[in-house]
């Protein structure tokens, strides 16, 4: 069986803002809000600092096979900056 996730389309990628903040509990550090990556179906998927979500984290991955950092692009203001 698939995962949900599989075959579902980017509908945005953004800052995450004060309220999916708050409902994580986190706080944000020097660096900001972690973007997100929104889906079609409604799923949210962002960067956490390890497996219990204790914080904020980067997001990786790998384009034409180069790592490179997952954020929105450049014109987007962060919200929710110290």
């Amino acid at each position: 069986m698939d995962h949900p996730l599989v075959g579902q389309r980017v509908t945005a990628v953004r800052w995450m803002n004060d309220d999916e903040r708050r409902r994580e509990g986190w706080d944000f550090d020097i660096n900001g809000p972690p973007a997100v990556v929104e889906l079609k179906g409604g799923s949210l998927l962002y960067a956490s600092s390890d497996p219990e979500g204790n914080g904020p984290g980067c997001l990786f991955g790998v384009q034409d096979g180069q790592a490179v950092y997952v954020q929105p692009a450049a014109d987007t203001e962060k919200t929710g900056r110290k």
